[in-house]
């Protein structure tokens, strides 16, 4: 792809790269490399009752049948990984927490961005935007911070997280 298509809308090529996999080559010049990295088991680390979650990419989930712009609240996040993770896990289709989340209070620093991307597939530019920001949240329950470390590895709603 890099050496055909090319990145970006200049289409810049790339003839000499390498591709690394937790700092070991996997992709030269020649091809690609055979790859003894085992699968980690996911394990949620440990519970810490006040997080920072910084949304780095823009999130897009819907409510209501409608992307959300603005008013982005934590059941929501939740909602969407929950989702996410029985029907990766165990293949099947929910439509609501199985629990009540708890938390004392939340301080959300959050603005809608509006983005692009080139498809050389589609030969289009499609529409990437989202909520991006940071929630603080205060006092939230287990199950709740596992939900959110979870969801810093399977990408709910097009994005990309990290709890601090």
């Amino acid at each position: 792809m890099l050496k055909e298509i090319g990145l970006t809308v200049n289409r810049y090529r790339f003839d000499k790269f390498s591709i690394y996999l937790n700092g070991e080559e996997i992709y030269s010049g020649d091809g690609f490399k055979r790859v003894e990295n085992s699968p980690e088991t996911f394990k949620d680390g440990e519970y810490i009752k006040d997080v920072k979650l910084e949304i780095l990419t823009p999130i897009r989930i819907k409510r209501e049948n409608r992307f959300l712009r603005d008013n982005l609240e934590l059941e929501d996040i939740l909602t969407s990984i929950y989702k996410r993770r029985e029907k990766l896990f165990f293949n099947r289709d929910v439509y609501r927490l199985d629990y009540t989340p708890s938390y004392k209070s939340i301080s959300k620093r959050l603005h809608y961005k509006r983005l692009l991307r080139r498809s050389n597939r589609q030969d289009r530019k499609l529409k990437v935007d989202g909520i991006i920001g940071e929630m603080d949240i205060f006092d939230i329950d287990k199950k709740s911070f596992e939900l959110l470390k979870l969801g810093e590895i399977v990408g709910v709603g097009y994005h990309r997280w990290v709890i601090l």
